[in-house]
């Protein structure tokens, strides 16, 4: 999930404590939406955990971001070229987290 500042990191299962990928981030955009959940326009850069500068350099990524009322679950849609304006895109790459508990 997204921290506060300007971290993030990304856990493939839900059983294991360390984290798969490692990342850092900018909140371009934020906004709330009809029914009260908060949206994002954020550009990441990420590599396997630990995060490593080098190779999050090379990694840069734009995401729309959707946090549910609650902040239990996020939806994010990912391009490598500019921000996505919906889910659901052609070419994106499209994710749901859960707060860890």
């Amino acid at each position: 999930m997204i921290s506060p500042g300007d971290r993030w990191t990304w856990f493939d299962r839900t059983d294991v404590e360390q984290p798969t990928c490692d990342g850092r981030y900018v909140v371009e955009r934020a906004w709330t939406g009809s029914d009260s959940s908060r949206w994002y326009h954020l550009t990441t850069k990420s590599s396997y955990y630990p995060y490593n500068e080098e190779v999050g350099r090379a990694t840069l990524t734009y995401y729309l971001a959707k946090v549910d009322r609650g902040g239990d679950r996020m939806d994010i849609e990912a391009s490598l070229l500019t921000w996505p304006e919906s889910f659901g895109a052609l070419g994106n790459y499209h994710y749901v987290y859960y707060r860890r508990q």
